[in-house]
């Protein structure tokens, strides 16, 4: 059965507010009893739940996407997106990790592995690079590394 995202992400959201107001009631029932209260055994736990219920309501998930080579990831995300932005070919061509945001602009940020980052913008500019940039090239792919036995 499908739900409305809207629907389920309130009740969600709601749930998570009502647990709230129940540990700060009975952190202060602790306190108002003179006790030392047992809520910050649990400090990292409720800081964990608090990021993520934050992500929730600014609509910030993370999804990976793996999968053996050529197993169709780079079309799969290019179907959900909307958009053929990652490389699609019937050899390997993403061969990199690249990270999706959502935002106003088509915008690339590309980190090398040396540190260095390029900037690109626009649908077709990005396109471009992620075609020359996140595969391994045929040289590459083609190496055999053999260890020595002993």
């Amino acid at each position: 059965m499908l739900t409305n995202y809207h629907e389920r992400k309130k009740e969600v959201l709601n749930e998570y507010d009502e647990f709230v107001n129940k540990i700060k009631r009975l952190e202060n029932t602790f306190v108002d009893a003179g006790l030392p209260s047992p809520i910050s055994q649990f400090k990292s736990s409720l800081d964990d739940a608090k990021r993520k219920s934050e992500n929730i309501r600014i609509d910030r998930f993370r999804l990976m996407i793996v999968g053996e080579a050529k197993s169709g990831k780079s079309t799969f995300i290019n179907a959900y997106l909307g958009v053929e932005l990652l490389p699609m070919d019937v050899k390997q061509c993403t061969s990199s990790i690249v990270e999706i945001k959502y935002g106003s602009e088509f915008r690339l940020v590309a980190t090398f592995a040396d540190g260095k980052q390029e900037q690109h913008d626009g649908e077709i500019d990005i396109r471009s690079f992620l075609k020359t940039n996140a595969a391994l090239d045929d040289q590459r792919r083609k190496v055999n590394i053999r260890l020595p036995t002993t």
